[in-house]
């Protein structure tokens, strides 16, 4: 009998980004589905109800704070967001936060670091 994997949406428009961060998450044993857009990102949610999302606030069709607002109106269904940006100001930061982010890694991101907060994440109730 399989295990089932825990799966995770990687929001992310940056292909070298995209590549390093998804490596990091399979290698976590997670499985990895890959949006690169906002309404990409909605419509896969919706699909396969990921645990977690990582996400760049930087979309195409939107920004990632739109889009964790959304994510958040679901209620206890909803997956926990890390957002992975490059903007690590405290102001957006802060509103990521208010917006419903679980966590906040600044780009580039220690790959070891990433796992350990995903980790992290992966285990708080929702």
């Amino acid at each position: 009998m399989t295990e089932k994997k825990t799966t995770v949406l990687l929001c992310e428009s940056d292909p070298v980004q995209r590549d390093l961060i998804g490596l990091a998450l399979r290698r976590l044993g997670l499985q990895v589905i890959i949006a690169q857009s906002q309404s990409e990102a909605g419509g896969l949610i919706a699909r396969y109800s990921p645990a977690l999302v990582l996400l760049d606030l930087f979309l195409p069709g939107g920004g990632g704070l739109d889009l964790i607002r959304d994510i958040k109106q679901k209620g206890a269904q909803s997956p926990g967001v890390i957002v992975v940006s490059a903007l690590g100001f405290t102001e957006v930061v802060e509103q990521a936060v208010a917006a419903g982010a679980r966590d906040f890694l600044v780009k580039p991101v220690n790959p070891d670091f990433l796992v350990e907060r995903v980790q992290a994440a992966l285990e708080m109730k929702p």
